[in-house]
């Protein structure tokens, strides 16, 4: 008798731990959704402002032809959208998570800008065009149109 109220003991135990990890897990969700919904209402002016002034200076850059400030400047680039990534919703995920990936291949990519730029053949060597460089800077430009429209959006509902 002493050993089933023993056994009925921990059995219920165990089960009352369990809900109390899964409901702890739910309330860590619920409060990392309200701190992402805080920064993103802090910081993504901030770091769109940032983006937009980078993607200016690559734009000024491409006239330039200089391969190791568009080599910073698309690190750069990648570096804040990877900060922005983090703080947007799941669904404007995607569009950073695919910028970050052309300006990281074109960051590690060879750079063809004039026409003395010798072209490297090679399955895992990628040439870079002048024209590849002005579509990533049409990309970048989109996502920060995007995600100022989603800030404008959020504020008219809020």
């Amino acid at each position: 008798m002493v050993g089933d109220i023993g056994n009925w003991s921990s059995i219920l135990g165990l089960v009352v731990s369990i809900i109390t990890i899964l409901y702890a897990r739910s309330i860590k969700a619920h409060v990392d959704e309200v701190q992402k919904r805080i920064l993103y209402n802090t910081r993504l002016e901030i770091h769109v402002r940032n983006l937009r002034e980078k993607n200016f200076s690559f734009l000024s850059s491409l006239s330039e032809n200089d391969k190791n400030i568009i080599r910073q400047l698309l690190r750069s680039l990648e570096t804040n959208i990877r900060l922005i990534h983090r703080i947007v919703p799941k669904e404007q995920q995607t569009l950073c998570r695919n910028c970050m990936k052309i300006l990281s291949k074109q960051y590690r990519g060879n750079l063809i800008l004039t026409s003395g730029d010798e072209y490297k053949k090679g399955i895992f060597s990628k040439n870079i065009d002048g024209e590849a460089l002005y579509t990533t800077y049409i990309e970048v430009s989109s996502l920060i149109d995007i995600l100022e429209s989603l800030k404008i959006d959020k504020e008219i509902v809020s």
